[in-house]
C-alpha cells in the first residue's frame, strides 16, 4: 500500500465522523443549526456525516428570543418514520450517556480498517486479474505474429 493511501486512511480513522458512525442503532439528539432537534435512531452516516433516522421526532423551536404565545413556547413537534438530515446543516450531536465514546472509536476503526483492507484486496485482485488476461493476451498475439512470418 502507497504512503498517501496509509496516510489517507489513517486520517479518515481519526476523525469525529468516525465516531457518529460507530453510534448507528443507537438513539440519538441532533441539534441543528436553525434550533430544531432531531431525535431519532441513527440508521446511517456518510462520509459527509448526512444521517438518516428511524423512529424520529422533530422540534422547531422560534429562533427569536421571548416564545411564540402559547404554553409551549412557540415550539412544534412532528413524528416522524424516517428523516435524512444534512451534514451542513448539523449543530450538534448528543452522544448519549450510555455509550464510551473509546470504545465505539476503537470498534468503529477496526470495522474501517477491516472493509478497507477487503475492498484493497478485491481491487489489486482484479487489477492482477486483468493485468495477467492482458499479457496473456499479448503473448497469444505475438505467437500469432510469429507463425505469419
Amino acid at each position: 500500500m502507497s504512503s498517501s493511501r496509509r496516510k489517507h486512511r489513517s486520517k479518515r480513522l481519526l476523525t469525529l465522523n468516525l465516531l457518529v458512525e460507530s453510534l448507528v442503532g443507537t438513539r440519538v439528539v441532533v441539534e441543528l443549526k436553525n434550533d430544531a432537534e432531531v431525535s431519532g435512531v441513527l440508521d446511517e452516516v456518510d462520509s459527509a456525516m448526512n444521517l438518516s433516522l428511524v423512529q424520529v421526532s422533530y422540534v422547531a423551536r422560534p429562533r427569536h428570543l421571548y416564545g411564540g404565545g402559547g404554553g409551549d413556547g412557540g415550539q412544534r413537534a412532528e413524528s416522524h418514520e424516517q428523516m435524512s438530515v444534512r451534514g451542513s446543516f448539523i449543530r450538534y450531536v448528543h452522544i448519549p450517556e450510555h455509550v464510551v465514546v473509546a470504545d465505539h472509536m476503537n470498534r468503529q476503526r477496526r470495522l474501517a480498517r477491516l472493509a478497507t483492507d477487503q475492498y484493497e484486496r478485491q481491487v489489486f485482485t482484479a487489477e492482477g486479474k486483468k493485468t495477467a488476461a492482458a499479457r496473456s493476451k499479448a503473448a497469444a498475439g505475438q505467437q500469432r505474429g510469429a507463425g505469419e512470418r
